[in-house]
């Protein structure tokens, strides 16, 4: 068994020419808890008898097994989740009626306001909290380059192998193997590329940010394959 408590920070970006330490953040590889467990069983003989094929068929079997979890980043292909998903075009509403986005120029960017710790608990598949972003309010205004750190569903899987030699000679034996990936079916909750889920929707009429499954994890992926193998050694 091994655990590794690790942090992989760096530059996220070059978003802040001005503040370089606001570019400074999580990078993709970083994983702060990870934990696995190989383990290999020699299983017992229930068969005492003469009955050569019951023994045959159940004692010898031998069990390997793997077991690993992480906690991850909400996005796998972006550290960068929260701005990338986040930034989005704003505007404030004139007197006139006509949209006046804050950045003064219909082509830039702006990041929402931070209010609060974005973070989820997890809660219901909830991992990022949007009613911590906010739109700015004064014509220039951004919010942060980079967000503070959101994780995201914990990654788990389980392995699970049995084999048995069967031998005919001296020399010559056949070796069957069962191998199940994943044997406990255990479905991993995850945002995928592109998901709605990721990104923040701007409503211009409230100016708020309008997107009731925002932040929450409703893609699940992974299933058991299982795989059989007959060897014939001599």
């Amino acid at each position: 068994m091994n655990y590794t408590l690790g942090k992989n920070m760096g530059i996220v970006g070059a978003y802040d020419e001005f503040n370089l330490a606001n570019n400074y953040g999580a990078l993709a590889a970083d994983r702060r808890h990870v934990f696995n467990a190989a383990y290999s069983l020699e299983l017992p003989n229930p068969i005492k008898g003469s009955n050569l094929i019951a023994k045959g068929l159940v004692n010898g079997w031998h069990s390997r097994a793997s077991r690993s979890a992480e906690r991850r980043q909400p996005h796998s292909q972006h550290s960068r989740f929260v701005q990338y998903r986040l930034q989005r075009r704003y505007a404030h509403q004139r007197s006139n009626g006509q949209l006046e986005h804050g950045l003064g120029n219909p082509l830039d960017r702006g990041s929402p306001v931070l209010t609060c710790d974005p973070a989820g608990d997890g809660s219901n598949q909830k991992y990022i909290n949007q009613s911590c972003f906010a739109v700015p309010k004064t014509p220039g205004q951004s919010g942060p380059f980079v967000m503070p750190r959101v994780t995201g569903p914990a990654f788990f899987n389980s392995d699970l192998g049995l084999y048995k030699n069967f031998n005919i000679s001296e020399s010559k034996k056949i070796q069957f193997r069962f191998n199940a990936y994943n044997f406990l079916n255990h479905p991993l909750w995850s945002f995928i590329s592109g998901s709605a889920n990721t990104k923040l929707v701007y409503n211009p009429t409230t100016a708020s940010f309008n997107n009731a499954l925002f932040g929450t994890a409703t893609e699940k992926q992974g299933r058991r394959f299982v795989m059989l193998t007959l060897k014939f050694y001599f």
